[in-house]
């Protein structure tokens, strides 16, 4: 779209996009005869030879990419299915990854100075939030002054580490006092991969309790 801080002559930008979509071109691996590895090489290649990536070694350049490691139900219909570690998201951009390290990265979670992240998770220099797009089925449904039959709806672990633990800690509080109210829905899930359950445990139990 066109936008007054967008030009179409390199030589004016100060500030470069890259298009990469890391983990759908990892997932689905071969298209139209080229596969995933091929891609990425590719792509090392070509901007390796940017003149205007060289000018100050990328650090101009930035990209997005909302997953980080992928293990588990990630690595189904992989050649990493029976991979008990987990896939890091500079693994999984080799070699491109390479030439990536003075790059600023748009992440789910921008990794701060009270959680910082190894090269293998962060892969650029410093990361910036970038929250997940609105739910594209909802906002086609929705009209100015539609009424809403559900007033909270959240679903999801009540268990998370770092970023936003306390607050989906607290879902898990909700949980019980609203059990059974019909314009709250809360629908938690397992924990997330090295984290505890406590939350949700506990959240839980007290339903439980409630409904006995």
């Amino acid at each position: 779209k066109e936008h007054p801080q967008r030009v179409r002559d390199p030589a004016q930008a100060n500030a470069f996009f890259l298009p990469i979509m890391e983990y759908t071109s990892w997932k689905v691996h071969t298209c139209n005869g080229q596969t995933h590895e091929e891609r990425f090489q590719l792509a090392h290649d070509v901007l390796k030879r940017s003149k205007y990536f060289k000018r100050f070694g990328g650090n101009d350049h930035f990209w997005v990419s909302s997953k980080s490691h992928a293990f588990g139900p990630d690595l189904v219909g992989t050649q990493y299915a029976n991979l008990t570690a987990a896939v890091s998201i500079r693994f999984r951009m080799q070699p491109l990854s390479k030439i990536l390290r003075k790059t600023v990265v748009g992440r789910m979670k921008p990794f701060g100075r009270r959680h910082p992240k190894s090269p293998s998770s962060s892969v650029g220099k410093c990361t910036f939030d970038v929250g997940h797009q609105p739910n594209q089925e909802s906002l086609s449904v929705w009209k100015p002054g539609l009424k809403r039959d559900i007033f909270l709806y959240f679903a999801g672990s009540f268990d998370v580490c770092c970023t936003g633990k306390f607050i989906r800690c607290r879902m898990g509080e909700i949980l019980a006092g609203t059990d059974g109210d019909k314009d709250v829905r809360l629908v938690p899930s397992r924990g997330g991969r090295g984290s505890g359950r406590m939350c949700t445990e506990t959240a839980m139990n007290k339903v439980a309790v409630k409904r006995s």
